[in-house]
């Protein structure tokens, strides 16, 4: 009879292999879920940072706002006519795609200011066209809605008056003491500002009428804000 106790040793070396497969199998299974635990993580910033971005685009809208001061204006631009915080919804900006993706957006109508462009006229250049700029309270910002196009003329009086040389319109916006401005339009013929102004130190607004297929009116106000770089069109309800 053979002694069982010959296979005694054989059994016990057979331990540390079946250990290490099983430690094997156990620290895969960890990294696996790491790994998909990463995934998981990676997946909810990515999902968070675009819920911010939606929030911020939002956010830029709603710090546009119809307050006395901007109605009051408005009424006055517009020659008496009554305006209250329903007259103008959220409009687009000139050339705006509906078929863009940006058709499918909350905020169509926001957008954020194009790369900036030297700026660094002479002093003729604000006596000459002084009747189409408009200087934030703090004089940090100028706007120019008007020169673009226009010929300054100088009459018998010396007086400078502005003569239209171009059909096209453009309106900029700039930081004299940084020497920087950016474009808020560019519009084809058919359109007309109507008026300018600053709300406060850093947000603007521009008034302006276009002329649409047969004898339509479209009468469309910018607000901007320098702090956020942001412009919002907001559309005459009719």
């Amino acid at each position: 009879m053979k002694n069982t106790s010959d296979n005694f040793p054989q059994k016990t070396a057979c331990w540390p292999i079946g250990l290490l497969l099983i430690s094997i199998l156990v620290i895969t299974g960890c990294k696996c879920n790491q790994g998909d635990q990463t995934r998981q993580q990676v997946d909810s910033l990515a999902g968070l940072s675009a819920d911010s971005a939606s929030q911020e685009i939002r956010n830029r809208s709603h710090q546009f706002t119809f307050d006395s001061l901007t109605t009051g204006w408005l009424s006055a631009t517009m020659g008496g006519r009554k305006v209250d915080t329903a007259a103008f919804t959220s409009g687009h900006a000139p050339g705006f795609d509906p078929d863009s993706t940006a058709a499918g957006s909350q905020d169509a109508a926001t957008s954020q200011f194009p790369e900036a462009v030297n700026f660094q006229p002479d002093q003729q250049y604000y006596k000459d066209y002084a009747s189409v700029l408009r200087f934030s309270p703090d004089s940090s910002y100028i706007l120019d809605f008007g020169s673009y196009g226009s010929i300054p003329v100088k009459g018998k009086s010396g007086r400078t008056t502005l003569e239209g040389g171009e059909p096209d319109t453009k309106i900029m916006v700039g930081i004299p003491g940084q020497h920087k401005e950016w474009q808020v339009m560019f519009a084809g013929p058919g359109t007309a500002i109507l008026d300018a102004t600053w709300k406060n130190d850093h947000q603007f607004m521009v008034l302006y009428a276009s002329q649409q297929e047969g004898s339509r009116i479209d009468t469309t106000l910018i607000m901007g804000d320098m702090h956020t770089q942001t412009l919002h069109w907001f559309q005459l309800s009719k």
